[in-house]
Formats: structure tokens, C-alpha cells, sequence
């Protein structure tokens, strides 16, 4: 259950007000209930394939919707596996963006509906030897995905209806009213190649390297979408220290000025120290090992006065965990 009181607290009382006059009880009260249930089902209907299905039903906030989501899985010949899978996912507003209302701001839209997403991925796997059952994450392995999304009926905030609006024709309201709205949709698609598990001089190792494109209906790159993304893992223990490092790259993407934040990388480092008996840890982490520049695009340009902001510069944390 949830309520709306049509005020706000003033600094000097914690009742709540408007206009100067006390309103103790809620102007609107909305009920709703959340509910879901799944059913999912796997079986090998030839002796290299395997097909899997899953059904879920959701009723939230009044919105119900049945969604599927299939795949399957064929193993053509040893070390390799090849994977398919496509489903269906949403999201219902929330009370506040289908109920609020305050008729200065934002007026509601009761007939609000869910976004959408629809969404398809094949990977090809490569496993690089053989099983060996060890503590140490088995042979390496790579990997090929491709990826296809499209999520549509996006909630947006956008200028209300003016003949909608309690004060429509009023030029006074004409630029401040605003309302949720079912507007527009986005199309994602990309390939990664993945390597993990491998292992060079005492190190395990693992990579990834990803190219992807999201893009409006229009077909124009969003903004804050990278073409380019890699990483990379090492990791090694010897006795009770521990070593990691990560690099990682994000590729240039633009901002929405229009004016592209530049690609940079970033390196991180752990070092850590296990007492086991005692139960105690110790670790020494360093962020953005190089001071490297770089810059972070802001989500919201309509209500910052800029586009983009410098990431962090070189951090060093140290830490110390016991078990009591």
C-alpha cells in the first residue's frame, strides 16, 4: 500500500502542509500486490542436444504479463559446446512514476505501461583440455558470444499533455509540467571473446574483449555507450599471500553535449596476507594504479552544468578482516 499526501514538510513543523494548511491524512492511497511464479523444464532430445524451456508469470501493480524463455544447448564433438537461448523480460512502473502527482511539477499517468525487452545470445565454447576435478577451475576455456536486444515502450519523463494538465492553457505551467510516458526504444547488439582459466608462469589468467553498439530508433549511438570494452585478470597464491592485477579499457563514447569522452585504461592491484589459523586477513588494495586520466559521461545533462567529470585518481586502501 502506498500514499500520497498532496504537501510537503515545512522547516518549522513535521506535520504535514500546503498552502499553510495542516493535511494529516493522505490524498490518494494506492494498493497493489506483487506475484510471480515460474516453471522451467530441461531434456535431451537427441544424445548431443539439449533443449531447456522456461515460462514466467508476473502480476505487479496490476500489470500481468506471461513470458517465455528458450534455449538449447549442442555439444558437436569433444571440448566443444554451442549454445542458444532467446526470451522475453519487462518492467512495471513504479507507483511514483504512474501515480505522483503534485500539479505544479509532474501530473500522473495511470495508463502507464511496462517496458519491454525481447533478447537473443549464441556462444560458441572452446574447452582447452580436459577435466581434471582439482581445486584450481579446471582446463581453460574460450568463448564466442554474439548478442541481440530490443527493449521498447521506455518510461520516460517528458513535457505533460497540455490538455491533460490541471492548468492547461496557463503559460505560467506551460514549461514546468512534466509526465511519465511510454516513449521510444532502444536496440543493443555486440560480440565478446573470453578467455579463462588459462594459466602462464604461476598465474592464472583471463580476457575479454567486446564490441558493442546500442542505438536509438533512429539509429544514432546512445550516448555513454563505449564501441569497445576488454579487461584483463591475473591472479596467484603462494602460501598465505595472495597477488592480483586488472586492467581494464573502456573505449571513447559520447557524451550528450555531443562532445566524446576520450577511451582511457585503468589498473588495479591486491595484495593480501591470510593468517588461517587465526582467521585474520589483511589485503592492500591500490585503484587506478598509474593515476591514470580519464572521464566519467553524466547520465542527467539536464540538471548538471556539465557533461562529463574526471574519474578517480590513484587510491590506496588497506584493510584488516578477523573472524571472531
Amino acid at each position: 500500500e502506498a500514499e500520497q499526501h498532496a504537501g510537503y514538510r515545512t522547516p518549522d513543523d513535521e506535520a504535514w502542509a500546503y498552502g499553510g494548511d495542516r493535511i494529516p491524512e493522505a490524498s490518494q492511497v494506492h494498493r497493489f500486490s506483487i506475484v510471480n511464479a515460474y516453471a522451467t523444464g530441461q531434456a535431451v532430445v537427441l544424445p548431443r542436444v539439449q533443449a531447456f524451456l522456461g515460462l514466467n508469470w508476473n502480476r505487479t501493480y496490476g500489470d500481468e504479463r506471461l513470458t517465455p524463455k528458450t534455449g538449447g544447448i549442442f555439444e558437436p564433438g569433444r571440448g566443444w559446446t554451442l549454445k542458444a537461448m532467446v526470451g522475453e523480460g519487462f518492467r512495471s512502473p513504479t507507483i511514483y512514476q504512474r501515480f505522483y502527482t503534485d500539479a505544479e511539477v509532474y501530473i500522473d499517468n495511470p495508463a502507464l505501461s511496462p517496458e519491454t525487452v525481447r533478447t537473443g545470445e549464441i556462444s560458441l565454447l572452446r574447452r582447452l583440455g580436459r577435466e581434471s576435478g582439482d581445486s584450481r577451475g579446471g582446463p581453460p576455456r574460450l568463448s564466442l558470444t554474439a548478442h541481440l536486444s530490443r527493449y521498447e515502450a521506455l518510461i520516460q519523463s517528458a513535457d505533460a499533455l497540455r490538455e491533460e494538465t490541471p492548468h492547461a492553457g496557463d503559460p505560467q505551467y506551460a514549461d514546468t509540467l512534466s509526465q511519465y510516458v511510454n516513449r521510444g526504444g532502444i536496440r543493443a547488439y555486440g560480440i565478446e571473446a573470453a578467455l579463462r582459466g588459462a594459466r602462464l608462469a604461476g598465474w592464472r589468467l583471463a580476457a575479454r574483449l567486446s564490441w558493442q553498439r546500442a542505438e536509438d530508433e533512429r539509429g544514432e549511438r546512445l550516448p555513454n555507450t563505449p564501441a569497445i570494452l576488454a579487461g584483463l585478470r591475473a591472479a596467484r597464491r603462494l602460501g598465505a599471500w595472495q597477488a592480483s592485477f586488472e586492467g581494464r579499457l573502456m573505449g571513447a563514447r559520447d557524451t550528450h553535449a555531443g562532445d566524446p569522452a576520450a577511451a582511457h585504461a585503468t589498473a588495479h592491484a591486491t595484495l593480501g596476507w591470510e593468517a588461517s589459523r587465526a582467521g585474520t586477513w589483511v589485503r592492500l588494495r591500490i585503484d587506478n594504479l598509474f593515476d591514470t586520466p580519464g572521464r566519467t559521461v553524466v547520465a542527467w545533462p539536464d540538471f548538471h552544468p556539465v557533461a562529463s567529470v574526471p574519474i578517480d585518481g590513484r587510491r590506496a586502501t588497506f584493510s584488516v578482516e578477523t573472524r571472531l
